[in-house]
């Protein structure tokens, strides 16, 4: 039993003393390890929104700027929107108990989070094209390269505001009262 205890790394007491001295570095571990369990998730969730219960639906066609933005596959459009609302919850609920325990209204908490959502998409879309123009503008291979780039700088822009918002406006936890001494509390008991 012993040897179990020792292979048990949440138990061990270096590990303990590693995450008290660094708390701020482990919650942002923990964060990013929430959204690599969301990514699945909203992966899985997407072929089966758009290849099961939508398939019907991938024949028809979504005009929404004439000529600018025009996608064929509604079931697709569908299935993403709901995928990333699949991926967004399950996030939003382990991050808020599991990486910052957070104690503040619930949902006050879940407004705040769909609106850093709203804004990070928009966001990082306009980073990503904006590495896409960049490098079309580059010409040769670099139009290529932007190609493979736009996502992954676009999700690490992303980064730079989605922990601290996450971390200090939307999974915050509660300020204690300060406790009244008891020679107050006699006060504003006979007022």
């Amino acid at each position: 039993m012993n040897k179990l205890n020792k292979l048990n790394f949440f138990k061990n007491e270096k590990f303990k003393a590693f995450t008290a001295k660094h708390a701020e570095l482990y919650k942002f571990i923990k964060w990013n390890l929430v959204g690599a369990i969301g990514v699945p998730v909203e992966i899985g969730s997407y072929y089966l929104f758009a290849y099961v219960f939508f398939k019907s639906m991938n024949a028809s066609s979504v005009v929404i700027v004439k000529g600018y933005m025009e996608y064929d596959g509604l079931g697709f459009m569908w299935a993403f929107l709901l995928s990333t609302f699949l991926g967004e919850a399950v996030g939003f609920v382990l991050n808020r108990k599991l990486t910052f325990a957070a104690d503040a209204n619930p949902a006050v908490s879940i407004f705040l989070h769909m609106c850093m959502v709203t804004f990070s998409l928009f966001a990082t879309t306009w980073v990503g094209m904006e590495v896409l123009r960049i490098s079309a503008g580059m010409g040769g291979d670099m139009a290529y390269y932007g190609e493979l780039a736009a996502r992954p700088i676009s999700t690490f822009a992303a980064t730079i505001w989605l922990y601290p918002l996450n971390r200090f406006v939307v999974h915050r936890k509660k300020k204690p009262k300060p406790e009244a001494e008891p020679e107050q509390e006699v006060q504003e008991a006979q007022v």
